[in-house]
């Protein structure tokens, strides 16, 4: 039988303190905040649609974690990891050029800041896109802002594939905070669904638009050991699911027969 000392909870309850604190320096915690999802990075990407709405893909080590590698080892085992999940074993998550050390680890962005990635070798992980996940549609003197369903989970099912490789890579075994944010996205529609017949584009009309979440977030507690390409795709499912509720949608309506995402429409956006 397990014993505890008190020693043992006064732990636990100050490492749950510090995670709880990480979050909120990051302004991951409140999604009701007109601050979901700022950080020193994230207030940089470009869009012409204001305010800016962010998607960020975020993992956090729910337990501290400290790691050996050199940064130059880390650097190239990234650079030969951008490639190889499915269900785009072809497509890279990540372009390592721009690349800036930061606090034991790098923050790799496109030259015209169109996303970052932000990685440590002890375990923290952020994505942030804006531009590539919407569209701003005028006509007749009117503005209709739209977010891309399908490159937003498409990029999660890559990116969880290359969660798995890298927790396992640098050594933690522990749960996983994964956060997908949603900032400024209120009177949004969804675009680039499958449709009734799990082939056909098509646009949402005006009682599937956002017009109470300007904020959301989502969030999964897993050990990377946990992931394989069912659980993946589980899990993203559940979560195309919830971001469709946000907008008016009563089921899942990103992927089609056999669990597949349409490969045509997540490679339109540059999502690197």
């Amino acid at each position: 039988m397990l014993s505890f000392t008190p020693q043992d909870f006064i732990n636990a309850w100050q490492a749950q303190q510090d995670f709880n604190l990480f979050l909120e320096k990051r302004n991951l915690n409140n999604e009701s905040s007109n601050k979901l999802g700022l950080n020193q990075l994230s207030i940089l990407l470009k869009n012409n649609i204001k305010p800016n709405p962010l998607v960020l893909y975020s993992c956090i080590p729910k337990q501290p974690h400290a790691s050996n590698l050199q940064l130059t080892d880390f650097k190239a085992w990234l650079e030969k990891n951008t490639v190889g999940y499915l269900p785009f074993p072809d497509e890279s998550i990540f372009t390592i050029y721009n690349h800036l050390v930061a606090l034991d680890g790098f923050v790799l962005n496109n030259y015209d800041q169109l996303q970052y990635l932000e990685i440590t070798k002890n375990g923290f992980l952020e994505v942030g896109h804006s531009r590539q996940f919407v569209w701003q549609h005028e006509t007749n003197n009117r503005k209709d802002n739209y977010l891309f369903l399908t490159p937003v989970i498409g990029y999660e099912l890559l990116l969880l594939g290359f969660i798995k490789r890298f927790y396992d890579f640098i050594g933690y075994q522990g749960e996983i905070h994964f956060q997908l944010s949603f900032a400024n996205f209120a009177k949004f529609k969804l675009q680039d669904l499958f449709g009734e017949n799990h082939r056909h584009r098509f646009w949402k009309d005006e009682r599937d638009t956002n017009q109470f979440n300007a904020n959301f977030k989502i969030v999964e507690i897993f050990k990377s050991s946990d992931l394989n390409d069912i659980t993946i795709i589980n899990m993203v499912k559940r979560h195309s699911s919830t971001i469709g509720s946000c907008f008016g949608l009563e089921k899942e309506s990103a992927f089609g027969p056999n669990n597949q995402v349409d490969a045509h429409i997540f490679k339109e956006h540059n999502y690197c």
